[in-house]
């Protein structure tokens, strides 16, 4: 149900990532759109066109080839054509996709995780549960005390003291 609720918040999401990514594939195209096709840039996986461009950057996106593309788009002579501007800028490729990775996951990650916590919330505000995400941290506090190295275990003893803690 939360899930559910929250679908419509989490198609906006997918737009803004699509989004980001068309942008990201536009700016690869400027910057790298006419690199030599060695090693992971080929045919399939460029920045010459921006949907080749967007799926290549998704693939980076999820960390599937991240360090593959970085390594291509530096090529060098004798493996590209300087004046043909096949070649590589070292440096820039880096500050691309480290831009890129990070822009990237937190717009998913921390956008995904608010709107299912707040989806969440509002399912149990609705519902009258006494499940807040105060109570949640609450928890999260009271567990840290007692599992200080996060090992996900507490002793049974201190189950007790846990629920004690506990409002």
């Amino acid at each position: 149900v939360c899930l559910y609720q929250a679908l419509p918040q989490l198609a906006y999401i997918g737009i803004l990532v699509s989004l980001i990514l068309f942008i990201f594939a536009v700016l690869a195209m400027n910057l790298m759109g006419r690199l030599e096709h060695t090693g992971c840039i080929g045919p399939n996986t460029n920045f010459e066109r921006a949907p080749i461009a967007a799926l290549t950057l998704l693939g980076v996106a999820t960390k599937d080839r991240i360090t593959c593309p970085i390594h291509a788009a530096m090529v060098q002579p004798p493996y590209c054509d300087q004046e043909a501007g096949t070649c590589g800028t070292p440096g820039l490729p880096q500050v691309f996709f480290v831009l890129f990775s990070l822009v990237i996951m937190f717009t998913t990650l921390e956008m995904f995780v608010n709107v299912i916590i707040g989806s969440f919330e509002d399912l149990t505000r609705a519902a009258g549960l006494p499940i807040t995400l105060a109570r949640i941290n609450q928890f999260q506090d009271s567990w840290k005390i007692l599992d200080p190295r996060a090992t996900g275990w507490i002793a049974l003893s201190d189950l007790k003291v846990l629920f004690e803690d506990l409002p």
